[in-house]
Protein backbone atom coordinates (compact mmCIF):
# COMPACT_ATOMS: atom_id res chain seq x y z
CA UNK A 1 0.00 0.00 0.00
CA UNK A 2 2.98 2.18 0.76
CA UNK A 3 4.15 2.31 -2.72
CA UNK A 4 1.10 2.96 -4.40
CA UNK A 5 0.70 5.45 -2.03
CA UNK A 6 3.93 7.19 -3.52
CA UNK A 7 2.77 6.17 -7.28
CA UNK A 8 -0.58 7.90 -6.70
CA UNK A 9 1.39 10.88 -4.98
CA UNK A 10 3.89 11.35 -7.97
CA UNK A 11 0.95 11.05 -10.31
CA UNK A 12 -1.44 13.66 -8.40
CA UNK A 13 1.38 16.31 -8.14
CA UNK A 14 2.26 15.64 -11.73
CA UNK A 15 -1.93 16.18 -12.43
CA UNK A 16 -1.43 19.51 -10.42
CA UNK A 17 1.41 21.01 -12.74
CA UNK A 18 -0.37 19.70 -15.89
CA UNK A 19 -3.42 21.35 -14.67
CA UNK A 20 -2.13 25.11 -15.61
CA UNK A 21 -2.46 24.36 -18.88
CA UNK A 22 -5.27 26.31 -20.94
CA UNK A 23 -8.31 24.29 -21.04
CA UNK A 24 -7.16 21.59 -18.69
CA UNK A 25 -8.20 23.36 -15.61
CA UNK A 26 -10.83 20.12 -14.61
CA UNK A 27 -7.71 18.08 -13.68
CA UNK A 28 -7.90 19.79 -10.54
CA UNK A 29 -10.69 18.20 -9.45
CA UNK A 30 -9.30 14.75 -10.23
CA UNK A 31 -6.02 15.59 -8.74
CA UNK A 32 -7.60 16.21 -5.29
CA UNK A 33 -9.81 13.32 -5.29
CA UNK A 34 -6.50 11.01 -6.75
CA UNK A 35 -4.60 12.49 -3.94
CA UNK A 36 -7.44 12.00 -1.17
CA UNK A 37 -7.24 8.16 -2.05
CA UNK A 38 -3.64 8.39 -2.08
CA UNK A 39 -3.50 9.86 1.17
CA UNK A 40 -6.11 7.17 2.67
CA UNK A 41 -3.52 4.58 1.31
CA UNK A 42 -0.88 5.75 2.84
CA UNK A 43 -2.18 6.59 5.90
CA UNK A 44 -3.07 2.76 6.27
CA UNK A 45 -0.42 1.79 5.31
CA UNK A 46 1.77 3.72 8.44
CA UNK A 47 -1.27 2.08 10.25
CA UNK A 48 0.42 -1.14 9.93
CA UNK A 49 3.49 0.11 12.17
CA UNK A 50 5.55 -0.61 8.86
CA UNK A 51 8.35 2.24 9.29
CA UNK A 52 7.97 2.18 5.17
CA UNK A 53 9.90 5.44 3.47
CA UNK A 54 7.62 4.86 0.43
CA UNK A 55 4.28 5.25 2.39
CA UNK A 56 5.81 8.03 4.28
CA UNK A 57 6.84 9.99 1.04
CA UNK A 58 3.25 8.91 -0.56
CA UNK A 59 1.60 10.60 2.19
CA UNK A 60 3.58 13.57 2.37
CA UNK A 61 3.27 13.84 -1.65
CA UNK A 62 -0.83 13.03 -1.26
CA UNK A 63 -1.08 15.60 1.45
CA UNK A 64 0.52 18.40 -0.55
CA UNK A 65 -1.51 17.69 -3.66
CA UNK A 66 -4.71 17.67 -2.01
CA UNK A 67 -4.00 20.74 0.17
CA UNK A 68 -2.66 22.46 -3.21
CA UNK A 69 -5.65 21.33 -5.14
CA UNK A 70 -8.17 22.48 -2.56
CA UNK A 71 -6.70 25.89 -2.55
CA UNK A 72 -6.61 25.84 -6.06
CA UNK A 73 -10.26 25.25 -6.40
CA UNK A 74 -11.50 27.49 -3.59
CA UNK A 75 -9.98 30.21 -5.64
CA UNK A 76 -11.86 28.79 -8.65
CA UNK A 77 -9.36 28.31 -10.84
CA UNK A 78 -10.39 25.26 -11.38
CA UNK A 79 -13.54 25.46 -13.88
CA UNK A 80 -11.84 25.45 -17.09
Amino acid sequence: MGIASLIIGILSLAGLFLAFLPGLGYLHWMTVALAVAGLFLGLAALARRKKEAAALIGTICCGLAATAGAVILGIGRGVI
